[in-house]
């Protein structure tokens, strides 16, 4: 590891957006070029992933540093500015390159490098060794942990909202604070008063308090994912993010996870607060509308948790509120019971929000199809789906409730029309034997659905029928004349038979929805033709190893696919979903392994699919 400070050109604009204005003496930025270093605190830059911030800094010869766990103290105008952690330094081309500027040679992690809101003076006799009191006409110099922790402390001082990111850089030096673990000590010791008496820039014993409120707080957050599994499908964001202890004078402290999209804000927020003017709580704060901007979620939510309090006009959902009393403080059984129930709709949210995307598509397109790998859970994600299309619900079977509006089958290579749509069938009336033409599944859908539809277009209730391994019989015989009421809903199709009720028609009205399955390994089927696919939206639905407990099996596996799959296959076409490596315990996932993940492998092994350099990395998989 190597602590440099580094003199960066100065921004006039602090740091706050693109600017040419600059002391720089970069010939592009005196041509009216744009200052590299302006993007270095550009936190939501594009050019930013979720994991790093990339920046600049130029010198006459590159600092001799290696790995990712250095530290620059930014330097400009006689101040510090600023810091990265666990920095890189080399090449870097972001995908997204801001305007001319297309190489950065730092990278640094997102969540732990911050820029001063107030920046310090720096002092060359207390913020350099006694070896080196300039910077000197190179643009950096080497720093050791005592120089680093001096820059540290007075940072804080004028700085109290970067604690969180200061307590890890000096972690990351091994320097670490040393309070109570047990959250039910902790929370008689707090000291209200003191920490309504904090100011930012003003180091006394309110600000001590609230350091210790602040270090308790970061470290507990940072335990929840171990004791809550649901939790740690969630990362982290970027500086002065929720995902890190904030505090402010009128919100007090607050720790918590997010959920949202890649630019994180704003983000829906699972939060944990204490000591603000109006109490605190465990609470998400739905800052999307994710929640509460969709019905369905919603009332979902609000039936499934009854005992939670839903706020719409704060877009708050309550596990736990309290006042500033120890006495009503929560202990920690309930502050993990609370968190596990907030996480549960976090879960819900995400199975939520691609639900109702999927609805929507469905909604324009009337049918679509599944499409993946073995294992990845397409027949599940059909029948959530079709819940949700009827009542709002995530369940993933179909029970009484729906049962006369979803209907599932699944087709065979001898499925025909006359087992889908219509045909004659033999029935004895006790003397003989009587030939009658009768509808099946989908034309009994059909005829259900359009007496909803005929009623009320408006209002019409929504039918589902899900179709498993739908390409494995021959659609164009299956389906017949009725490829054309795919596309032209409500409008009557002569059929082949002729129905004593319906005659010769049939009608698919607009709210019969179909949903397919279609694995996309299955290599014993037939291809869907164009007229056929064109009707259809294609959904891929691929392993998911967030759903995974014990990934290392799972990546393995995966890893075979990477290395010895033969190029006339595509990984995303064959390779095994997550439902094989889902198991409760050590002894299920090995069952799992030994009887359904081995003999799969062998058989793309005998197939062609992998490559026969595949077959000793399978074999010490049977051996371990």
């Amino acid at each position: 590891m190597k602590i440099l400070i580094a003199n960066i050109a100065w921004i006039n604009n602090g740091w706050t957006g693109l600017d040419n204005q600059t002391t720089s003496g970069h010939k592009h930025v005196k041509d009216g070029g744009i200052a590299h270093e302006s993007l270095n605190f550009l936190f939501d830059g594009a050019w930013n992933d979720h994991e790093h911030v990339y920046g600049f800094f130029q010198s006459t010869n590159p600092p001799q540093i290696e790995g990712d766990k250095n530290i620059i103290i930014f330097y400009s105008n006689k101040k510090i500015v600023g810091v990265y952690n666990r920095v890189e330094y080399g090449n870097f081309r972001p995908v997204n390159k801001p305007h001319e500027i297309d190489q950065f040679n730092l990278r640094a992690d997102r969540s732990t490098s911050f820029k001063l809101d107030n920046f310090i003076e720096f002092n060359e006799e207390k913020h350099l060794p006694d070896d080196k009191k300039r910077i000197g006409q190179i643009g950096f110099t080497y720093i050791g942990n005592e120089q680093l922790v001096q820059i540290l402390d007075e940072m804080l001082e004028k700085n109290f909202t970067s604690f969180y990111e200061i307590e890890q850089i000096k972690k990351d030096i091994g320097i670490q604070r040393k309070f109570s673990e047990s959250w039910d000590d902790f929370i008689k010791t707090i000291d209200f008063e003191k920490i309504n008496l904090i100011k930012k820039q003003v180091k006394d014993e309110n600000l001590e308090e609230g350091l210790r409120v602040f270090s308790f707080l970061s470290d507990f957050r940072d335990k929840l994912p171990t004791y809550i599994k649901s939790l740690s499908t969630f990362s982290r964001g970027k500086n002065s993010h929720p995902t890190q202890p904030q505090w402010s004078n009128e919100n007090g402290f607050r720790v918590g996870f997010y959920y949202g999209d890649k630019n994180y804000m704003p983000a829906t927020q699972l939060n944990i607060t204490i000591g603000a003017r109006w109490g605190g709580g465990i609470f998400i704060k739905d800052n999307k509308n994710l929640i509460f901007g969709n019905i369905k979620i919603h009332e979902y939510l609000k039936n499934t948790f009854p005992e939670l309090n839903f706020n719409e006009q704060e877009k708050h959902i309550g596990a736990i509120w309290f006042k500033n009393n120890i006495h009503e403080l929560p202990s920690e059984k309930d502050v993990l019971i609370a968190v596990k129930k907030l996480s549960v709709i976090f879960e819900i949210m995400k199975k939520g929000e691609y639900m109702d995307k999927l609805t929507r598509l469905l909604l324009n397109q009337y049918q679509i199809i599944l499409q993946g790998p073995p294992g990845t859970g397409k027949t599940r994600l059909a029948k959530m789906l079709a819940n949700f299309m009827i009542d709002g619900s995530m369940n993933s079977e179909i029970d009484g409730s729906i049962k006369d509006r979803v209907k599932l089958i699944q087709f065979h290579p001898s499925y025909s029309y006359e087992d889908f749509v219509r045909g004659i069938v033999a029935k004895s009336n006790g003397t003989q034997i009587e030939y009658k033409v009768e509808n099946k599944v989908l034309a009994l859908m059909a005829k259900a659905a359009y007496e909803s539809y005929k009623d009320s277009k408006e209002n019409a209730k929504p039918f589902v029928l899900i179709i498993d391994e739908i390409n494995r019989a021959n659609l164009s015989t299956v389906l017949g004349e009725l490829i054309y009421a795919l596309e032209y809903r409500g409008e009557p199709v002569e059929s082949m038979y002729s129905e004593e009720n319906d005659g010769n028609t049939i009608i698919l009205p607009p709210n019969l929805y179909i949903i397919g399955t279609m694995n996309t390994a299955d290599r014993s089927i037939g291809h869907i033709d164009y007229a056929i696919r064109r009707r259809f939206s294609f959904i891929n639905v691929l392993p998911d190893e967030s759903v995974v407990h014990e990934q290392s099996k799972f990546r393995d596996v995966l890893k075979i696919f990477d290395d010895h799959l033969s190029p006339e296959f595509k990984k995303e076409n064959v390779m095994l979903g997550h439902s094989y490596f889902i198991a409760d315990n050590e002894s299920t996932l090995e069952t799992k392994l030994q009887y359904q993940v081995l003999p799969l492998l062998k058989e793309y092994l005998s197939d062609g699919i992998l490559l026969e350099s595949a077959r000793e990395i399978i074999q010490g998989l049977e051996k371990d």
